[in-house]
């Protein structure tokens, strides 16, 4: 086991929360967008994903197979921004959430209160509501085997607007746009050698971070709502049950977003039917980057049954095919040519099917006490295109309680590895966007797949208003035998990958104006065996952030 420094450690908490706070404050009175709970919705840790291919040539490794992310969303919250904020989630509402961070927002229910209808098409689309948030973060991240740190300093300013519903029918649009504000020393990992950031010269060697400047079209829909079925057409965030399979990045200041049609069915109460068809899944690495936005036709099916203050049970099918792979290129930006077919080389297909089911709570013993419990399990095989066999399972069991929506949860959970590296693939959950630690250091299954055991401690601090705590300690074990490459070390089935520890504090301002708030965080992660440039897409030792947002 390699040592850190406590020196950098010391002096990248330090960095991170003067520099960012410094800053942060100085924007804390306009809007910023800050991952905090939203009621009724999951907080789950976001940390960027962009999965290597097997084929790429370039440096930075692809992200066609890696958006996967663990968040239980309750209740409906409003189609805006990802950054609608209002009181703090308590854990008992957060429930089996697989790590603490990033809200989750669950598409609206059809059955969910609506808004006052229009008394005519003038009066739908000048009497709508506006929606912005405006977050500025700053994050530090190091890496023992890299010569240089990464020092991101970004804001992030998203305006919506939501028309009046006209005979259940309303518009929704989203601009979102990310900048830089003082230090620029970062990658953006990415298929794309071209990348304007990466051709800067001065960041070669630093750690990746996947936030890509630039301005968008975030969300764009048609909706219909009846108290029997809601639709939502166009570009849409679209977190799926706990996220662990689909989500919006919502800690990353460039969202993922998908181009989908979304049908949800409410035949009783408390049971939901919903069946979503994916064209395109906009990713957190940006429009810019070859690997941005990647064409599929994505089929998705999800039952939900809900008993409140008792147990959620989700049973879903996701037919993941995606479409005109992009093309490779070299570090020149010339598009890769196979020597022995003459055919172009693209992106390494990844399509899946994952057949699964997840049954969780809380369970609410009292007014005070939360008994918060999950089980899910998932089938992943390969179809369509995808050059590479799949068959592998996932599975997971959490067990905790809380008291006043402070509680501990204890969580293992298992993504098959392989027995075969040239030929085989671990499970993958590409549409969904961090899971399993902030320093990102597994955004994407190594071959040799992944055994997590954590423990969760998170909630409101007792009294003090406003102000909520999240800790997580992770242990990582490899689930195979095998070699992650020709030369890399060989590892056996059980061996210790590495530990991380994460610590946040979140404060909003309830007393002056709820929908501003700041926070601090900090990982470390401790390697052991496998190091973070052993791992695709491999992140930092240690990563701090700090940040402020307003929303409204």
């Amino acid at each position: 086991m390699r040592n850190f420094s406590p020196r950098a450690f010391q002096l990248g908490l330090t960095a991170t929360v003067c520099c960012g706070l410094a800053t942060g404050t100085a924007h804390a009175q306009a809007p910023t967008p800050a991952e905090a709970s939203v009621p009724a919705t999951v907080t789950t840790p976001e940390s960027a994903a962009p999965a290597p291919s097997a084929a790429l040539a370039v440096a930075e490794p692809s992200a066609a197979a890696s958006v996967v992310s663990t968040a239980t969303v309750a209740a409906a919250t409003p189609p805006i921004a990802t950054a609608t904020l209002a009181a703090p989630t308590k854990l008992a509402q957060v429930a089996s959430a697989a790590s603490a961070d990033v809200t989750a927002k669950a598409p609206p229910s059809p059955t969910a209160a609506a808004a006052p209808a229009a008394t005519s098409l003038v009066d739908a689309l000048v009497g709508g509501k506006i929606s912005a948030s405006m977050r500025y973060r700053f994050e530090y991240l190091d890496r023992e085997d890299l010569p240089a740190h990464s020092r991101l300093s970004t804001l992030r300013i998203a305006l919506g607007y939501e028309t009046k519903p006209f005979f259940g029918v309303s518009l929704f649009g989203e601009f979102e746009g990310v900048t830089n504000i003082g230090p620029t020393d970062y990658r953006v990992p990415t298929a794309d050698s071209a990348f304007k950031q990466n051709l800067e010269g001065k960041n070669p060697r630093r750690p990746l971070a996947a936030d890509p400047i630039g301005n968008e079209l975030n969300q764009a829909m048609l909706k219909y709502t009846s108290k029997l079925v809601n639709v939502k057409l166009g570009r849409q965030n679209l977190p799926l049950n706990n996220a662990r399979f689909i989500s919006f990045s919502g800690w990353r200041q460039a969202n993922q977003t998908m181009d989908a049609a979304n049908l949800d069915v409410a035949p009783v109460k408390g049971f939901n039917l919903n069946y979503i068809f994916i064209a395109q899944a906009n990713r957190v690495v940006g429009h810019d980057a070859l690997d941005g936005q990647l064409e599929m036709a994505t089929h998705v099916g999800n039952v939900t049954w809900k008993k409140p203050g008792v147990v959620n049970l989700a049973v879903f099918n996701i037919y993941l095919d995606y479409r005109e792979l992009p093309i490779l290129v070299d570090t020149m930006g010339v598009r890769q040519v196979n020597a022995t077919t003459g055919l172009p080389v693209r992106l390494a297909d990844q399509s899946s099917n994952s057949l699964g089911f997840r049954v969780d709570g809380p369970y609410q013993l009292n007014a005070d006490w939360t008994l918060l419990y999950a089980v899910d399990f998932a089938h992943q095989r390969d179809i369509a295109s995808n050059p590479l066999a799949v068959q592998a399972n996932y599975y997971g069991a959490e067990f905790g309680v809380a008291y006043q929506g402070f509680g501990l949860r204890v969580q293992y959970n298992v993504r098959q590895g392989v027995n075969n590296f040239a030929t085989e693939e671990a499970f993958q959950t590409p549409l969904s966007h961090p899971w399993d630690g902030w320093t990102e250091n597994f955004l994407r299954t190594p071959k040799t797949g992944l055994r997590i055991a954590a423990a969760h401690l998170a909630g409101p601090i007792p009294g003090v208003a406003g102000l909520t705590l999240t800790t997580a300690y992770y242990e990582y074990f490899a689930d195979k035998t095998g070699r992650l490459g020709a030369t890399a070390p060989a590892f056996t089935a059980g061996d210790h990958y590495g530990r991380e520890f994460d610590a946040g504090l979140e404060y909003r301002f309830v007393g002056l104006d709820k929908n501003w708030m700041i926070g601090a965080r900090i990982a470390y992660y401790d390697d052991d065996k496998l190091m973070p440039k052993d791992i695709p897409i491999g992140a930092a030792n240690l990563r701090t952030s700090a940040y402020t947002m307003y929303s409204f």
